[in-house]
């Protein structure tokens, strides 16, 4: 191997492990890397959250609808993340003609379900632009309008 290509190679070592998925010694105290479950409150109905996939889909109605979410570690606990920080949850639809998200706060916002059927939102945190959590898909139903 050249000397100009070990240069090279030993350079791109720290870039990649910047984003790896794995621990990184530079961002141990980093809270997000301890994040195991987030747990979304979507209008009232909670919805679980881990490595595995939300734990059940939820119904929403025609309209805007809030959504807040709180992280936990692999205790149980609470993770607390900075709202004056980097972090900010991710939501994208899979379908923005039928549901949408407008995020009003780092870790929360409003979904509004434009039309009737099924979209799935892919739930990320964020931090520094890259996912420290996500994305993984909850499965949102957008509920007919009821007449009065």
């Amino acid at each position: 191997m050249s000397k100009w290509m070990r240069v090279a190679a030993l350079m791109l070592l720290p870039a990649m492990a910047a984003c790896s998925d794995d621990s990184d010694p530079i961002d141990s105290d980093d809270p997000a890397e301890s994040i195991v479950m987030v747990r979304l409150n979507i209008g009232g109905q909670t919805v679980e959250i881990t490595e595995a996939g939300a734990n059940r889909a939820v119904d929403v109605p025609r309209g805007a609808t809030s959504l807040d979410a709180t992280f936990f570690n692999a205790a149980g606990n609470p993770v607390t993340l900075s709202s004056t920080s980097t972090y900010a949850l991710d939501v994208v639809s899979s379908n923005t003609g039928r549901l949408t998200f407008t995020r009003t706060s780092p870790f929360s916002g409003t979904l509004n379900g434009l039309q009737t059927g099924a979209a799935t939102i892919a739930v990320s945190i964020l931090h520094g632009g890259h996912a420290d959590f996500g994305p993984r898909n909850v499965t949102i139903n957008v509920l007919p309008a009821t007449e009065n």
